[in-house]
């Protein structure tokens, strides 16, 4: 946050919010530059275990600001003889798919590559003050197991390659379109108080 966290913290006021059902808001402050307010009542995929998991056409870097994210690395394998898989293995098994409009994500927009295997690679607790980053084209989900967790999140390496996603079914890609702007208005005040925690544990390291 440097020396400008006040005007870090006024970022976090109710406008142009964009509500991702992977479980945050998003609010661009520049083309590559992003803040991300999660809270796990903004999730909406709790039905389809791999649907939380996709890869981004960008790296990215991320500091969190506020909270603790928990990021979770998945290694994905293509299936190409669909008819060999072994029922014991299905809880592994979904399908992967284009998504070639990221903002918009109707039904339209996403386009079947084909099924595929998940196995999870890695799980990292990355809590405030922790800066990291994930490469372009890597499978991961976010996982939030606070109330509240901000980031901010910087994209570099732009690829022309869509963006993918997993899951058994696809018929919206993750844009909420049905706002709950008093919620967002609580997480969003939620976020600013653990902002000021955040500061307060700094100030208190530093002396």
């Amino acid at each position: 946050l440097s020396a400008r966290e006040d005007e870090f913290v006024g970022v976090l006021e109710p406008g142009a919010w964009r509500h991702h059902g992977l479980g945050c808001l998003q609010r661009e402050l520049t083309p590559t530059l992003r803040v991300h307010v999660w809270a796990p009542e903004l999730f909406r995929f709790s039905d389809d275990p791999h649907r939380p998991v996709h890869d981004h056409r960008f790296d990215l870097v991320s500091f969190v600001a506020a909270g603790e994210i928990v990021d979770v690395a998945y290694r994905v394998e293509q299936l190409y003889n669909h008819d060999s898989i072994d029922r014991l293995d299905r809880a592994r098994y979904t399908r992967a798919w284009h998504v070639k409009h990221a903002k918009v994500q109707t039904g339209i927009d996403v386009e079947l590559i084909g099924p595929v295997w998940v196995t999870e690679a890695e799980r990292r607790i990355l809590p405030a003050g922790t800066v990291y980053g994930i490469k372009r084209g890597r499978f991961h989900a976010t996982r939030i197991e606070r109330p509240v967790c901000v980031t901010l999140v910087s994209r570099s390496r732009f690829g022309d390659e869509p963006a993918r996603i997993l899951g058994r079914e696809m018929a919206w890609g993750g844009i909420v379109r049905d706002r709950d702007e008093d919620l967002y208005v609580e997480i969003l005040s939620r976020a600013v108080g653990a902002i000021d925690d955040a500061r307060r544990g700094w100030f208190l390291s530093e002396g």
